[in-house]
């Protein structure tokens, strides 16, 4: 109970998403509530000592509670800059009037050296240079209260000044031993959140070429279910097959290495292509290329950009193979209709397709002429008026039947 108070009064104002653990907001909070605790446990001991200290050291307390209480609201209400502000100016005023209105000396002022070690972990990457300052005041004010207390104890005998300067010189060494340790750590910290910001930028990277946005975000936002499926129904998609007729013949007479590289060209063309006229590409097998289009970002007609960019595709696969001087070609099937798009699984997810939209494309590229494009009734619907197409013919598809099939001319 009480730890699952602390952590929370800690994540005020931040993100419970970040998983940075060394953010500036939870360690203003932090400080905060550690000055808060010491404070509360700070009043039973002038109560029992009010001799030493009496009625103002009390005040003092009091105030500071309530100081660093609105540390904790200005964080809580995202004003950042003014809750250090206020904690830096909590930190030292407590620490320097508590030094002159004490009887005794509590040591009080070694405070000063937690300021010291925490000071450059409290400002951004950006404001590195702001906390120079903050460190120089420390200092100062450390060495200035041991001063305080040190030198009117002494007499000026050699003695007495040796063991003052001795006493000066230890606090001193003690000042930049924290100073030292706290920047290297804080560059060593440093160092290790770029390379965890690099490889975060890598794994992005790879994800995004891998699968659509919003299927990665409801992934990484759901990445503790055991099943972290995701699907999306739609109510109008269009799916398209693209299939290398020769292929199988070519490679029985060309090394594995060229045949690789040729379908590499093809299929990083067919990418930029199908990126250009907002299709999603689903995957490849072998010599079959499949896209889909008005996945999770609704098209306005679906079924006209996967017919532009099959044509496209039609015209530059051509001119690849005439260049190479391939004897190759290439059969596209397209088709509309409602699908069901996800991953499924636990291990190796891919993003796939599902439905009677994308099974009809597959057939209507299998049952397609070379250097032609294929489309079902739905998709000539869509897109007469944009499209040209030849004049229907009735296509008998096994395990669908007989429908009504359009080759695709030209653009109108």
């Amino acid at each position: 109970m009480l730890t699952s108070t602390f952590r929370r009064i800690a994540l005020l104002g931040k993100n419970k998403k970040d998983l940075d653990n060394l953010s500036h907001i939870k360690l203003v909070n932090t400080i905060a509530l550690m000055v808060l605790v010491f404070l509360v446990l700070q009043i039973p001991f002038i109560l029992r000592f009010w001799h030493f200290s009496g009625f103002p050291a009390l005040i003092l307390c009091i105030v500071h509670i309530g100081l660093f209480y609105q540390v904790l609201r200005a964080n809580y209400r995202h004003h950042f800059i003014t809750a250090r502000s206020l904690l830096m100016c909590g930190f030292v005023s407590y620490i320097g009037i508590s030094s002159l209105i004490w009887s005794v000396n509590i040591q009080f002022h070694f405070l000063f050296i937690i300021g010291l070690f925490v000071s450059p972990f409290l400002y951004r990457e950006w404001e590195k240079g702001q906390y120079v300052p903050n460190l120089i005041i420390y200092l100062v004010c450390f060495c200035g209260i041991e001063v305080f207390w040190q030198l009117p104890s002494r007499h000026l005998q050699a003695k007495s000044m040796e063991e003052f300067w001795l006493t000066m010189g230890t606090g001193f060494l003690l000042s930049i031993a924290a100073i030292t340790s706290s920047l290297l750590i804080h560059e060593n910290t440093r160092m290790s959140l770029e390379r965890v910001c690099r490889d975060k930028a890598r794994i992005s990277h790879i994800l995004q070429k891998t699968l659509p946005k919003p299927l990665i975000k409801n992934l990484l936002a759901n990445f503790s279910n055991p099943t972290p499926s995701s699907t999306l129904k739609q109510h109008f998609c269009s799916v398209l097959f693209a299939d290398i007729q020769g292929y199988t013949q070519h490679c029985s007479d060309t090394d594995s290495r060229e045949v690789m590289h040729l379908l590499n060209d093809f299929y990083c063309e067919f990418d930029l292509l199908s990126r250009q006229n907002q299709l999603q590409k689903i995957k490849t097998n072998g010599d079959q290329y499949m896209a889909v289009c008005g996945i999770y970002e609704q098209q306005v007609n679906p079924a006209a950009q996967c017919c532009l960019a099959a044509i496209s595709m039609l015209k530059s696969f051509n001119t690849i193979s005439k260049k190479l001087q391939l004897q190759l070609k290439i059969r596209i099937g397209i088709a509309s209709g409602p699908i069901t798009a996800g991953c499924v699984g636990l291990d190796n997810m891919l993003f796939d397709v599902w439905g009677d939209a994308v099974n009809l494309a597959s057939r209507l590229e299998s049952h397609g002429t070379a250097n032609k494009i294929l489309v079902c009734q739905d998709t000539y619907l869509n897109c007469q008026k944009l499209i040209k197409f030849e004049s229907g013919n009735k296509l008998n598809i096994k395990g669908l039947g007989t429908l009504t099939t359009y080759f695709v001319r030209d653009t109108v």
